[in-house]
């Protein structure tokens, strides 16, 4: 999160204009909260509305959506803010993992980029979007998450960094105040709603 005020302000409901109102009311849907309150980074997206609608539902795709399990992109999510010390989004996604059954260990795992402490399936993940956000991506890591969440799995993890890695750039930008704890929860994935996680 950013010491310095933000360089833009929230776009609220009450002085917003159709467009963002139609947007806002989608993103809100897609995370399962309609009527509820925008994260303060997509809410200063709101100032060009297209924007937002686009990196909300890439984002919305990245939470609710991608193959791998809940707990391996909670992991994956956290993994890639870590390394862009994207500390806005940081606690947000470890109370979602906490909510979601992730154990402190592996929290405290990500934290200190050890990935021997995490089961393989979150490790494969987390390795991979590690690299794809700040470097060359080695082939055996791209053929480990592969053998652990298949191509679509491949496809889904990259989407992660690529989707992460863009919010903090948006976050050194605008420098959003850090949301009130509990905003980010949302629905539940498809996955965790079947009990497959």
């Amino acid at each position: 999160m950013n010491a310095s005020a933000p360089r833009l302000p929230r776009v609220e409901r009450e002085q917003a204009d159709a467009a963002q109102i139609a947007v806002l009311d989608e993103l809100l849907a897609a995370r399962g909260k309609p009527g509820g309150r925008l994260a303060n980074l997509y809410a200063m997206m709101l100032h060009r509305p297209e924007v937002a609608r686009r990196m909300g539902a890439i984002g919305a795709y990245c939470r609710f959506e991608v193959r791998p399990s809940e707990l391996a992109r909670e992991a994956a999510i956290i993994a890639v803010c870590h390394a862009h010390d994207f500390a806005y989004e940081i606690a947000p996604h470890e109370e979602i993992a906490r909510a979601r059954g992730m154990p402190d260990s592996w929290i405290e795992a990500l934290r200190a980029s050890d990935d021997v402490a995490l089961p393989p399936e979150i490790s494969a993940g987390v390795r991979f979007v590690r690299a794809a956000a700040t470097g060359p991506v080695a082939d055996d890591l791209v053929a480990a998450v592969i053998d652990v969440h298949g191509r679509d799995g491949l496809i889904d993890l990259t989407a992660i960094a690529a989707h992460y890695t863009a919010l903090a750039v948006y976050d050194r930008v605008l420098r959003p105040m850090a949301d009130p704890p509990g905003i980010s929860l949302g629905k539940p994935s498809p996955a965790s709603a079947r009990g497959e996680n």
